[in-house]
């Protein structure tokens, strides 16, 4: 009778004793945990030995896209700093050979919100990069990132209104001013 021991990643087998067939084998079929990489099996039979075997557990389907950069913090009209998400199957397991395209939109944001620049892009190892992307207009928002029927939110940000690049006064009193007198007047830009 050849013994199955689960190692790291195997959690347990259908039959932990199996007596070997007629010729001289044995099979057992192990139950992976959530874990996704190489599980560590035993066989023992008794009198003869113990023999470790690895196990090759691949990760399930993607299922979700995980947020994987710092805080956004951007202004209207100008690029957002970068941001990254990674594709993960049910268990939490990065899918490191994913490839498919991912989709930026509005999750939430001031009425009328767009985003300009690259919106769709390829995944590269399980990740997911968007490095051009603006919001033209300030207020508070949240991105969804979708692929497939994955999909991942950005953490809530502020998209602070851009600098006036011009100040007009559009209504004083005209007065001429001598060296050091101050302005009274009340200002309207």
């Amino acid at each position: 009778a050849v013994t199955f021991v689960p190692g790291t990643g195997a959690s347990a087998f259908s039959d932990t004793v199996v007596v070997t067939d007629a010729a001289g084998l044995a099979s057992t079929t192990p139950t992976a945990t959530t874990f996704a990489g190489t599980a560590i099996v035993e066989a023992s039979v008794a009198g003869v030995g113990t023999v470790q075997f690895n196990v090759t557990i691949t990760p399930a389907a993607i299922a979700t896209l995980v947020y994987q950069s710092g805080v956004i913090i951007g202004t209207a009209g100008e690029l957002l700093p970068g941001f990254q998400f990674q594709a993960r199957d049910q268990f939490g397991n990065w899918l490191d050979t994913y490839d498919g395209n991912a989709t930026v939109t509005v999750d939430s944001g001031p009425p009328g919100a767009t985003i300009t620049g690259t919106t769709t892009v390829a995944a590269v190892s399980g990740q997911i990069v968007f490095t051009d992307l603006a919001l033209p207009i300030a207020g508070e928002y949240r991105l969804r990132i979708t692929s497939g029927a994955a999909f991942g939110l950005t953490p809530d940000f502020t998209n602070f209104p851009n600098a006036a690049a011009i100040m007009s006064v559009v209504g004083s009193t005209l007065r001429s001013l001598g060296p050091q007198e101050e302005v009274t007047d009340t200002l309207k830009v």
